[in-house]
């Protein structure tokens, strides 16, 4: 059942990243953002992690996964450079936010704001997003998935903004396997 729902996503349209169908195994996925300039960085179980650039920006991460140990690409995760000022970050928020708008409509949400306080200084900001005390996040809805932009921290010191793509067939596709496992 499996075999025959991953031939049937084949044929039907995916939601694109660089041009590139979100779509088919890590290795031919991972291939194609290779010949779109992303450079083998680390590999591990179910995940690639590649380096390039992406809409005006130099060195972002990308980092492509499958789920559930299932051999397709449903989603991948784009890390902008790291950034040592909320200035900084926030003008590559909005700078993407708005050509992401134009090339998809107004985000289907959008929420930007300090949840416990409202900071007055640059680092009094950063200080509240590493403590999760700050959600700036969009959703934007295409026709094949979804594409979400946040501003993100690893720790309480590494700060960048992110995409998610992910695509709405073969999410179903992994869910639905999931579902059957249960």
């Amino acid at each position: 059942a499996v075999f025959s729902a991953i031939a049937l996503v084949a044929k039907v349209p995916h939601q694109e990243f660089k041009g590139v169908p979100i779509n088919g195994t890590l290795k031919t996925f991972s291939a194609q953002m290779e010949k779109n300039g992303f450079e083998l960085k680390a590999t591990g179980k179910g995940r690639v992690q590649m380096e390039g650039d992406f809409a005006g920006y130099k060195n972002c991460v990308l980092d492509i996964s499958t789920l559930y140990q299932k051999d397709l690409v449903s989603f991948v995760t784009l890390s902008f450079p790291y950034r040592t000022s909320w200035s900084d970050l926030e003008s590559d928020y909005f700078n993407l936010k708005d050509m992401l708008a134009l090339k998809y409509g107004n985000p289907r949400s959008s929420r930007e704001e300090f949840t416990a306080r409202v900071p007055k200084t640059d680092s009094d900001r950063l200080y509240e997003l590493g403590l999760d005390r700050c959600v700036y996040s969009s959703s934007f809805q295409t026709a094949y998935g979804e594409i979400r932009l946040s501003i993100k921290h690893n720790s309480t010191r590494t700060f960048h903004v992110e995409l998610v793509y992910s695509d709405r067939a073969n999410t179903e596709i992994i869910k639905s396997v999931a579902i059957g496992d249960l």
